[in-house]
């Protein structure tokens, strides 16, 4: 049984705190009342449990649960702050344990007999119970306690039945309640909290028949149920339920119909408005559910009802959403007419249609520049004209940009808004960079954003410029207006007194002086790149003036670029980059458009090169790119050195080393440029060697001679095979070995076999010489065999004379230049004798030499004739002089050898020394000093 004492003294605690505490009470013990209730609550829902059974409780403990319930729900009732969640769930569970603490009071829960005796005697407790049930399931379904709430609502449900039909009007505190309207409105309102939304609209359901079959129902019952209805037609819930909010709306509809039709006094005065508005939310929940078509309907009769600027604008978005762009297109010019719409809903709505419209885009623009009609002459009217371009952008298509500039060009440049005026310059530069803009539309955007410049900052208004001369040198680059380079270029020269090393004001630049034609500009221009800032984007800029030379076909100047980008500090972004300018120089240099010294081209090769054995890994050169880069070496080397020297080594060897990295090694015609490359390079090679300055160490003139031999084998001609026996006479002279007399004398043999001229054997012999120098101890073979090939070229030249036996006029000096190498080569030959008796055999030759017939007279009588005319002296530039200082040299040798002789009084070799002389004393001219000092020590010696 339960112990009310100790309930009562529990309540009596809970009470006190209940309505004691203030706003700064522990959370934790407003959960310590919460428990302190559940546990009475407890208590009495177990007694109620078992009040039906055998052993109902005492009438006195019923009497006290009852007034104990009355007491806690009056205090409850003096509770009226609701901001804070905790005192509304102690409100609520006290309400719930009062309810079920008086229900049990009141025999709620007794037999049934019991229970219909009690309330047909006492209606007023069973008007209280009924009350208190239906507040208190109204506060559990708000506080999401659906069982305690629905078990309200069926305790309601076994008390109406017991109270008297008659007694209702009987009594003067029933008489104007209906407890029929209330339980049922409550339990509407219970299951919409509790979430059971069908449940829900039967009830609304219900309460409409009421309403329908019942004229004398308050007024106050009449607005409650439209305030619900019409508060839960705004509610969001999931799609699902949305035929539950119509069916609630639908019941609101069909009652206001009767009274529209029916009339009375209690008919609601703003009738009309509710119902307009219940259509509203009719539309409105149609388009929630994706049902466009339908929503438009409902949506037709809202706005005949309402007439309003919402409700035209509901109507207008149910007819853009179910597709009739047309109409709605319609409805959005009139909607932004329209007095009661303010500037700002229209510009809105614009903006919103634009997005929903698929066939109709212009409507929104259209409707847009309606209101801009509207507006002009107001102070809305620059925010409009802004929100018109805005809206023009957003469209993207190239005409609604173009609207938007020409807006912008007329009426935005005079906006006094600070915000409009810099978004405006924001857009403009934007809007030139449009592709589908000309360029003409595009300078015309810069142009109109450069007078906007007050609101852009510095670093915008210089780019901004530079976008702006790019333009306008495009523009002439492309033909459409040709006099308009006066433009830029002026604020080009200005920009750079601002920032003299801006890399791409100083490209403008050159771009319109190569325009202009003006080389000098050109060139400075050239050096005031290299001096710009960024490094980085030196060099970029100096490839672009490049090509821009190269367009207009200024060599020079395109040479000149070139060469600074290779001088650069700064590196190349890649390799590829940096070989097409070094092949940009090298054909300005083929093409002799620029200046160059022997270094300038020695430097070039050398890059070159680097760049193909650092970037070989990353760089593949193509058949046609190695073609030409060989071919253009060859080129260089051969036309543009005087000699043969360092650079032209360096020349070749590139040409033959671009040449091995053909990826089509045996395509027609690729060996002939390596092979021409590797003999050009032994060639020069072997001319430094007989100079006594070799460049190339033996190791790499063993490959080249190697891969030569395998070329030749396939491509063979005399002057290949003559360069391949020279440079390998090099090598064995440099290297020499045991075989290496053998060697060599087994290539002058072949030399022999091929002919060759004789300047041929005097290179090797002056090689050779240069060779038996070189070495420190003495080496016979080689002084023997220099000797050998200098009588083998003075007998090639002899057999030349022999076989001139006619000279025309005018070639006497041709004939005295050949005389002269002879006695050249036989003087070489003489001065490299070991001993007298090797001297006399090379005196002997000369003799033979002298002997020659040749223009009808003797060799020594043509050289004395012609050495004698004007006595030229001997530093005449001439054939002549150079002949009698050799025979001078011949003659005081033979004199010399004839007075050593004398001395030790060998006469016969001294008779053969001295008969030479006096014989080569015969052709020198008799003024000749050598002559004459002869003449005077013979007369001492006696010889």
């Amino acid at each position: 049984m339960i112990d009310t004492k100790q309930l009562c003294s529990k309540l009596d605690g809970v009470l006190h705190r209940f309505t004691t505490h203030g706003k700064g009470e522990d959370l934790a013990n407003c959960e310590d009342m919460l428990s302190d209730i559940k546990i009475a609550t407890s208590a009495v829902e177990g007694a109620a449990a078992n009040q039906s059974s055998d052993s109902p409780l005492p009438v006195k403990v019923l009497e006290e649960l009852r007034l104990l319930g009355s007491a806690c729900w009056n205090v409850t009732m003096r509770c009226t702050d609701h901001s804070r969640e905790h005192e509304r769930r102690l409100k609520v569970a006290l309400r719930e344990f009062a309810t079920r603490s008086f229900l049990l009071g009141n025999f709620v829960y007794s037999e049934e007999s019991v229970r219909h005796s009690y309330f047909t005697h006492h209606p007023r407790e069973a008007e209280q119970c009924i009350l208190m049930c239906l507040k208190t399931s109204r506060d559990l379904s708000l506080n999401h306690m659906p069982e305690g709430s629905k078990a309200l609502l069926a305790a309601v449900e076994t008390i109406v039945p017991h109270i008297p039909p008659g007694v209702v009007q009987r009594l003067p505190h029933l008489k104007h309640r209906n407890l029929s309207w209330e339980f049922e409105y409550t339990k509407m309102e219970v299951m919409w909290n509790l979430g059971h939304l069908f449940e829900s609209s039967q009830s609304c359901e219900r309460l409409a028949q009421m309403l329908l079959r019942d004229n004398t129902l308050h007024r106050t019952l009449l607005e409650t149920f439209f305030h619900f209805v019409f508060t839960v037609g705004s509610a969001e819930v999931e799609p699902p339920n949305e035929c539950f909010i119509r069916d609630m709306l639908m019941s609101s509809i069909n009652v206001q119909n009767y009274l529209k039709e029916n009339g009375g006094s209690d008919a609601p005065c703003r009738l009309p408005m509710l119902r307009g508005a219940t259509l509203e939310q009719m539309a409105l929940s149609w388009l929630r559910e994706g049902n466009a078509s339908e929503a438009v309907r409902w949506a037709v009769e809202a706005d005949s009802a309402l007439q309003s600027n919402t409700s035209a604008l509901l109507r207008l978005k149910a007819t853009a959403a179910a597709g009739m762009e047309k109409e709605a297109s319609v409805q959005l010019r009139e909607y932004v007419q329209r007095l009661d719409v303010t500037v700002d809903d229209a510009v809105a709505v614009c903006f919103d249609f634009q997005k929903l419209f698929t066939t109709m885009e212009s409507g929104s623009v259209e409707s847009m520049q309606l209101l801009q009609n509207r507006t002009k002459g107001t102070s809305a009217a620059e925010g409009v004209t802004f929100r018109l371009v805005q809206l023009l952008l957003h469209s993207k298509d190239t005409e609604s940009c173009r609207s938007a500039l020409q807006i912008m060009r007329n009426e935005c440049l005079d906006f006094e808004d600070p915000k409009y005026r810099r978004y405006c310059f924001k857009w403009l530069w934007e809007l030139s960079d449009n592709a589908e803009f000309s360029h003409g539309e595009a300078v015309e955007s810069l142009e109109a954003a450069i007078r906007l410049a007050d609101c852009a900052s510095d670093s915008e208004i210089n780019a901004l410029q530079l976008h702006l001369c790019t333009k306008y040198v495009e523009s002439v680059e492309q033909g459409q207006q040709v006099n308009m380079l006066a433009k830029p270029k002026d604020i080009l020269l200005r920009y750079t007194e601002r920032k003299p090393r801006c890399v791409f004001a100083h490209a403008l630049l050159f771009k319109i002086f190569v325009m202009e034609g003006s080389e000098t500009c050109m060139k400075e221009e050239i050096h005031q790149l290299v001096a710009c800032e960024p490094s980085e984007l030196v060099i970029p800029a100096l490839c672009t003036a490049i090509n821009c030379c190269l367009k207009r076909n200024c060599l020079n100047v395109a040479s000149l670029a070139a060469l600074q980008a290779l001088l650069s500090p700064v590196p190349f972004a890649d390799v590829r980059t940096e070989l097409e300018v070094l092949r940009v120089y090298v054909t300005t240099a083929i093409n002799r458009s620029c200046a160059h010294s022997d270094d300038d081209l020695y430097k070039l090769t050398q890059r070159i090169q680097n760049i193909l054995s650092e970037g070989s890994a990353t760089l593949k050169l193509t058949h046609d790119e190695v073609m030409w880069w060989t071919q253009a070496f060859l080129l260089l080397g051969s036309e543009f050195t005087l000699e043969a020297s360092a650079t032209s080594i360096a020349l070749f060897r590139a040409a033959a080393c671009i040449a091995e990295q053909d990826p089509s090694p045996r395509e027609a015609g690729t060996q002939s440029p390596l092979l021409a490359a590797i003999l050009c390079m032994l060639e020069d090679e072997f001319r430094l060697f007989s100079t006594g300055n070799p460049l190339i160490d033996l190791a790499d003139l063993e490959k080249h001679l190697n891969a030569c031999r395998d070329l030749i084998s396939t491509t063979y001609t005399a002057e290949c095979r003559v360069t391949f026996l020279l440079s390998k006479s090099e090598w064995h002279l440099r290297g020499p070995s045991i075989e290496t007399p053998q060697e060599m004398d087994e290539i002058v043999r072949e030399l022999s076999t091929i002919p060759v001229p004789y300047n041929v054997y005097e290179a090797l012999a002056e090689a050779a010489t240069f060779e038996a120098s070189r070495v420190t101890t003495e080496c016979s073979y080689l002084r023997e065999f220099a000797m050998g090939l200098f009588a083998k070229a003075s007998l090639d030249l002899m057999e030349r004379v022999a076989a001139s036996t006619e000279v025309r006029a005018g070639e006497e000096e041709a004939v005295a230049e050949t005389l002269t190498k002879n006695l050249s080569c036989l003087y070489k030959a003489f001065t490299l004798g070991s001993d007298r008796k090797e001297q006399m055999c090379v005196v002997q030759h000369l003799m033979s030499f002298l002997s020659l017939p040749v223009m009808g007279i003797t060799v020594g009588t043509f050289l004395g004739r012609y050495g004698a005319v004007g006595e030229r002296g001997v530093t005449a530039n001439n054939s002549s002089a150079f002949a009698l200082l050799l025979l001078e040299y011949f003659t005081v040798e033979a004199w010399n050898n004839s007075v050593f002789y004398l001395h030790i009084n060998n006469t016969e070799k001294q008779g053969e020394w001295a008969r030479a002389a006096w014989a080569l004393v015969d052709i020198l001219p008799p003024t000749h000093r050598v002559v004459s000092a002869l003449h005077a020590l013979r007369g001492i010696t006696g010889c």
